[in-house]
């Protein structure tokens, strides 16, 4: 099932005096780190320093993820890919009341991350600034989580709630999603473009179904006016990422189910979508940059 959570992560992540526990998932997937500079500073500042559970679980599910794939893995290709944004992010330099903020985790943990890609395999790859076209294909990671309790044909945990927030200076913030439709959809709908005033929110509501999470990708852009000319910007998420083709333009209504092997058409663009991990009840992304 696609964005379903399943089989990733093998037990529920245990937090004592905001450390890890030595036998929890986090602790095993940072063992097999290498000992670069990026995981040495993972291992031994932000880990052990980092007093937000949301982060420490969202930093296992994208290491367990990705090494669950593999170096071969598709996580690894997109973090090759991304090569020179990783490892030159402004973000590892945060300091001060920043230091452990959402940013700069996810900096280090991806830059370790790409450390464990290369690992073993020679010389890093080139960087690839732009998928060729032989790569414009939507692309997914199936990232689960717990497994679901029996008996699991009768169980159901409810519905989950992605609430999206336009509080930046830009008028209309406009969404792009992929999301299963059913819990039990292998692939997910993409639809886009969603308008967000500035100052209002938007809910996707679905069904949970057998599944204790559910993992949503989207992308989100804005219109800003720029000495007179309109320029398109992008409001990065944090943490994993995928892609996938979408159409074009913010003013035209776009609704496409994914298949395996689909390739961009006329009218459609290949963009970074991140992802997000949610459970029963309400997530809020409170969009606040740029200004």
């Amino acid at each position: 099932m696609f964005f379903s959570i399943q089989n990733l992560l093998a037990g529920v992540v245990v937090c004592l005096c905001c450390t890890f526990a030595l036998e929890s998932a986090e602790a095993d997937v940072l063992e097999k780190m290498p000992d670069s500079a990026a995981c040495r500073t993972l291992k031994n500042d932000i880990v052990p320093n980092s007093d937000s559970q949301q982060n420490r679980e969202d930093l296992d599910f994208l290491m367990t993820g990705t090494v669950q794939q593999g170096r071969d893995g598709e996580q690894c290709g997109i973090f090759k890919r991304d090569r020179s944004k990783i490892k030159n992010s402004n973000d590892l330099h945060l300091s001060g009341i920043s230091a452990y903020s959402r940013e700069r985790v996810f900096a280090y943990g991806r830059s370790c991350l790409l450390d464990w890609c290369d690992e073993g395999s020679g010389a890093p790859q080139a960087e690839q600034s732009e998928p060729e076209a032989s790569e414009s294909e939507d692309l997914w990671t199936s990232p689960p989580a717990t497994s679901p309790l029996p008996p699991a044909a009768s169980r159901d945990n409810g519905s989950y709630t992605l609430r999206m927030c336009n509080y930046t200076s830009i008028p209309i913030l406009y969404v792009a999603i992929a999301l299963t439709d059913q819990p039990e959809d292998e692939f997910p709908t993409i639809r886009a473009w969603f308008g967000i005033a500035r100052n209002q929110c938007y809910d996707w509501t679905r069904k949970l179904g057998k599944y204790t999470r559910h993992t949503i990708a989207y992308r989100v852009e804005g219109d800003i006016i720029r000495n007179g000319t309109t320029v398109r910007t992008v409001i990065a998420g944090q943490g994993a990422t995928t892609s996938f083709c979408v159409g074009d333009a913010h003013t035209s209504t776009y609704v496409r189910k994914s298949t395996k092997n689909y390739r961009c058409r006329s009218g459609e663009r290949y963009e970074t979508f991140w992802l997000i991990t949610v459970g029963n009840g309400v997530t809020t992304i409170p969009f606040t940059a740029p200004r």
